[in-house]
């Protein structure tokens, strides 16, 4: 919940949790045996098991059939007969903190869901396919304004650029993990890989490699390398080996397998997400949010945080700004705090002296300038925090690195902060973790004033 709270979730959305009907039945069975009948194709339902798309196409392929006509023909029933979302989709689409949802599925079930919950906003559809002119999303997570689904394998379509069996599959990641570049997908592989980011996997049903494939081409590194959680919700009675669980739970620690029914855990998360969401309703109305207390300094002039960094990283310092606004901090920034006619050297010394943070952005343009005003705000805060105690100069002086370089390499930081821990943001991008870390900072030093 707290991840989910931050926006550190992406939900990956499977056949498993795909439903539609009154009776909340899964929708691939149903597909399945639909285009069966369309293909004229007499297949038996498999003992125990209920009929597959892929053991469909096999057998209309078997026949010497051509393959095209099997995605005009799914097009078609999709588009004609447009089953209504089942309860597991509406579950789902009622949980408001899933900005961001990838759905591995070619139908459009889940976009009707989020439509019904007009109370939550827009909902805009887009998809992935190895030949298509927009591969992406909009933007990073964290700045979508409406909720986007993604259909990482393709949506139905006339073109029939979507996954509908195994070789599909195949072509669809081969791509998928050549164009997770950020020449290509920016904001989606940023996303993907960041590593405070967790996957909760829903009803996936793929085979044992398929899925270590998959997590493979989406983190765009090796399983076993540290990286956000997943969490992976699946009844693995019959369906994965006693080797994939045990290879989860040790080369890749970080993936947890909830054996469950995928549709149980889903109606019963949008439960407890909104006990939760009535919870935090209830505390922000008999306690001031740091966003209002942050809006109120805002009225007094005196900033949360105060931005040191080189005119050269303007566009960066710019980005991070806004990032830390966007969790509710008040940010002294000079663009927007020196006003024509101020004493700026004064008034940049009494930012620095009244801050709660002090954020140094450290680039190559920081590095290589021998003097400049920079050089002096940070000087200040360090004078400023010779009265601090060892822990609380931890808590004020934050280093962020917005490029590349080698963190042995930084020698232009003031001797009292050379240990300070330095955070990463390339390119200024705030995440979640720091927001908060600062943010918690933010309001101890006001509780405390």
């Amino acid at each position: 919940m707290t991840f989910m709270e931050v926006g550190q979730v992406i939900p990956v959305i499977g056949q498993g949790v795909t439903t539609y009907g009154p009776d909340n039945q899964l929708l691939f069975p149903w597909m399945a045996k639909r285009l069966a009948e369309e293909l004229e194709l007499e297949i038996d339902d498999p003992i125990g098991a209920p009929l597959t798309l892929n053991e469909v196409v096999c057998q209309h392929l078997l026949q010497g059939r051509p393959q095209h006509v099997v995605y005009n023909r799914l097009f078609q029933i999709l588009r004609h007969e447009r089953p209504k979302p089942g309860k597991t989709l509406s579950s789902l689409a009622s949980i408001d903190a899933f900005k961001l949802l990838i759905s591995t599925t070619l139908d459009p079930l889940l976009y009707d869901a989020c439509l019904e919950r007009t109370d939550l906003g827009p909902t805009e559809i887009c998809g992935y396919a190895p030949n298509g002119a927009q591969k992406d999303i909009p933007s990073r997570v964290e700045r979508l304004r409406d909720r986007v689904i993604y259909q990482i394998l393709g949506g139905a379509s006339p073109a029939g650029n979507f996954v509908v069996w195994e070789d599909d599959i195949m072509d669809f990641i081969f791509s998928l993990h050549k164009d997770l570049t950020l020449s290509v997908m920016p904001n989606l592989s940023k996303d993907l890989a960041n590593p405070n980011m967790h996957f909760l996997i829903l009803g996936l049903s793929f085979s044992d490699w398929l899925v270590r494939f998959f997590l493979r081409a989406a983190r765009q590194a090796r399983i076993s390398e540290p990286a956000g959680s997943a969490y992976i919700a699946e009844n693995t009675d019959g369906f994965y080996s006693d080797d994939l669980v045990l290879f989860f739970n040790s080369a890749g620690q970080h993936i947890n397998i909830l054996n469950c029914d995928p549709r149980e855990f889903v109606e019963e998360l949008a439960v407890q997400w909104q006990r939760h969401s009535e919870t935090n309703d209830r505390l922000s109305l008999s306690q001031p949010s740091i966003g209002s207390q942050a809006k109120r300094r805002t009225a007094d002039g005196e900033p949360s945080v105060f931005l040191s960094y080189s005119s050269n990283d303007l566009a960066a310092a710019s980005l991070l700004k806004d990032g830390l606004e966007g969790y509710g901090l008040n940010v002294w920034f000079d663009k927007t705090n020196l006003k024509n006619g101020t004493d700026f050297e004064r008034a940049l010394k009494q930012g620095v002296q009244s801050c709660a943070v002090f954020v140094s952005v450290i680039s190559e343009s920081t590095e290589s300038a021998i003097e400049s005003y920079f050089h002096k705000e940070r000087l200040w805060a360090a004078r400023r925090s010779e009265s601090f105690s060892d822990n609380d100069r931890g808590d004020f002086y934050h280093p962020v690195v917005i490029d590349d370089r080698e963190l042995s390499d930084i020698i232009r930081e003031p001797e009292a902060f050379a240990t300070a821990h330095r955070t990463r943001l390339p390119g200024g991008e705030v995440t979640p973790d720091f927001a908060l870390r600062i943010r918690s900072i933010v309001e101890k030093r006001r509780a405390n004033a």
